[in-house]
């Protein structure tokens, strides 16, 4: 995903470079929905794509293999909202701001350690060899409270920033909650920002353990509702993980799906953002409501209390 975008660092231009595999024999046929403005075949692409209103088509004959590759020029103003990151420039310089929050209804109780690290690490496992799994039930201790909770994907974020008259500065930093600030004065002149959004499989791995057992059998993890929180925060957050690495829809639901994302200060000035209205088909769906789709895949948590 290319996004340029102006001195304020406003997006003014999206490019999403997707690449398909169609790794089968036969014809194929598919509809990729996006706002899209204009299409075109990307290097080394097996067929030319089609443009329909919000979609693009993908028609031919695979012999076996056939990559299909396409340039998909996006709606500004609706794409640039599904963005991971927001660029701020002020007067203390950049401030990089992590955009994947979403808040959705959690259950809490106090629960075993062993059953919370049993449904971790089975939705771990199922991530990693990408097949879904049914949500974890596991017994209540005491009472079960519905609550709100907020979540965010921690990005990682490879970039260089040059402001006027000062010398390009290259930096590394994880933005997570908190806005990170790059310290600069003056207009910039230059910005190449490389987005990361972190493997869901890695989102659910223990620090300091290859398994989450291997905490409750050392002591780390305790029975109680810190156990419980921990187990959602960690599967909220591979969900949106899982969602924003996904920008475009996977024509094949089991296919395996990477995005990564390229922020560049436009060459020219003259460039400006397009505004077109939201036609209604949907492609933009709220994080909030896509994250309880997603959770499921990655084995959300059902409490049950004793009778």
């Amino acid at each position: 995903m290319r996004i340029s975008v102006d001195a304020s660092g406003q997006p003014i231009r999206i490019v999403d470079v997707d690449r398909i595999v169609v790794a089968a024999k036969g014809d194929y046929s598919f509809v990729i929905p996006a706002p899209v403005e204009e299409v075109r075949a990307g290097p080394g692409s097996g067929s030319e794509p089609g443009l329909r209103s919000s979609a693009v088509v993908w028609q031919g004959f695979s012999p076996g293999r056939r990559v299909l590759a396409a340039a998909i020029t996006l709606a500004t103003s609706p794409s640039a909202r599904a963005l991971p990151l927001r660029i701020e420039v002020g007067r203390a310089g950049l401030r990089l701001v992590n955009t994947t929050s979403a808040t959705a209804t959690a259950v809490d109780a106090p629960v075993r350690a062993l059953e919370i690290a049993q449904a971790l690490d089975a939705a771990r496992a199922a991530l990693a060899a990408g097949t879904p799994t049914p949500a974890a039930v596991v017994a209540a201790l005491g009472p079960i409270n519905n609550v709100r909770v907020t979540v965010q994907a921690p990005l990682r974020v490879r970039g260089t920033v040059r402001f006027a008259g000062q010398p390009p500065r290259t930096f590394v930093r994880v933005v997570g909650q908190r806005a990170v600030v790059i310290a600069g004065r003056g207009t910039v002149k230059a910005l190449a920002l490389s987005v990361a959004v972190p493997d869901p499989v890695s989102v659910l791995s223990p620090a300091g353990a290859a398994r989450w057992l291997d905490l409750v059998r050392s002591g780390r993890l305790a029975d109680g509702r810190e156990a419980t929180r921990l187990a959602v925060s960690r599967l909220l957050s591979a969900a949106l993980a899982l969602q924003f690495r996904e920008f475009l829809p996977n024509p094949d639901v089991n296919g395996a799906s990477k995005t990564s994302y390229r922020y560049e200060l436009a060459a020219t000035r003259s460039a400006r953002a397009v505004t077109k209205a939201e036609n209604g088909h949907g492609w933009l769906v709220t994080v909030a409501v896509a994250l309880g789709l997603v959770v499921t895949a990655t084995a959300a948590l059902v409490l049950w209390a004793h009778s």
